[in-house]
């Protein structure tokens, strides 16, 4: 195991709504999965695996993402 290069990064960025996550590690897997949490009545989530910030282009979150190891998942809240 080579903990001097991680294959995963994860960044929370304060706001006015802040998701949870949570992901599945699996250190021999070459994907990850990312679940995101809301509660009813919050803001809409889109994200981007490219390492775009988000926008109203961007797909909007129903199931869990499947990130390649390695891989950027950018999650915004859209009111609307």
């Amino acid at each position: 195991m080579n903990f001097a290069s991680p294959s995963l990064f994860l960044a929370v960025v304060s706001g006015v709504f802040t998701p949870l996550l949570a992901v599945d590690i699996d250190v021999n897997a070459t994907t990850h999965v990312v679940t995101l949490f809301k509660n009813q009545g919050e803001p809409l989530l889109r994200y981007t695996l490219d390492g775009r910030d988000p926008d109203f282009s961007a797909g909007v979150y129903l199931a869990p993402i499947e990130l390649p190891q390695g891989g950027t998942v950018k999650v915004a809240a859209f009111d609307g």
